[in-house]
């Protein structure tokens, strides 16, 4: 027995059946040669349940010999603290990705809304959100994640405050339905796109285009009887003129 190394491991050859090489210096950190020739680095260890473990931790060449060893070693800190590394990874490996999210909430949230708004998060889900995040677990989105999601949005701030306000309901389901601890929504403290008041540009006279519009076009209307006064300053003339 002795230290794994790259010159070692790829020293050994391949037999009838699995051959293991154990490293000398880190108890369980070994290296199994198939009859094909394929290396892979492994660890082996018992749970807390004493139930034996043997993971895989990676291919050797995709992986170094001394990637594979820290590797090891940050399992087996695990192993003391009571955790059990396959066990979460298996978990990880069956844990809903944001595609999963995205039916559940569909299926069990949109229907209680107006017809209009859950027709608009299909579209934003259909458009924006899986295609960036769809296959990514649940668990491992990150505030990161989110804003980097965002920042695609610079030319339609408007739209992108409406998928990250459906991004935040959908990620507090989440929570709920246990997909995420209590407390860990990513869109948190993530900021939207500033946004020009509809209120306040109606009240300075400004015909406004429809909410859904990513830009918003202001028309200054000509009052007759008295050019400086805008028209709609009451409230009650005010038009809407589309944008083109």
């Amino acid at each position: 027995m002795a230290k794994l190394t790259k010159r070692v491991v790829e020293n050994v050859r391949p037999q009838l059946s699995d051959v293991i090489v154990w490293d000398s210096e880190l108890p369980g950190f070994g290296c199994k040669i198939t009859p094909s020739g394929r290396r892979v680095y492994i660890l082996y260890y018992r749970n807390c349940f004493r139930q034996q473990r043997k993971p895989s931790i990676g291919v050797h060449g995709a992986i170094t010999c001394e990637e594979a060893r820290k590797t090891a070693r940050e399992w087996l800190a695990q192993v003391s603290a009571g955790k059990d590394p396959l066990a979460a990874r298996q978990a990880m490996a069956k844990a809903p990705n944001v595609a999963d999210l995205a039916k559940r909430y569909m299926r069990e949230h949109a229907h209680r809304k107006k017809p209009s708004s859950a027709e608009n998060d299909e579209r934003y889900l259909r458009l924006y959100i899986l295609p960036a995040l769809g296959p990514k677990k649940v668990a491992s989105i990150s505030r990161v994640d989110v804003g980097r999601l965002l920042n695609t949005f610079q030319e339609k701030p408007v739209t992108g405050n409406r998928v990250l306000a459906l991004l935040s309901k959908a990620f507090n389901l989440a929570e709920i339905w246990g997909w995420r601890p209590d407390g860990s929504n990513p869109c948190r403290h993530v900021q939207k796109f500033p946004e020009q008041s509809r209120e306040r540009a109606r009240a300075l006279g400004y015909a406004v285009d429809r909410p859904s519009c990513p830009a918003p076009y202001f028309h200054w209307l000509p009052f007759k009887g008295n050019h400086d006064r805008p028209l709609g300053m009451g409230g009650s003339h005010a038009k809407h003129i589309e944008s083109t």
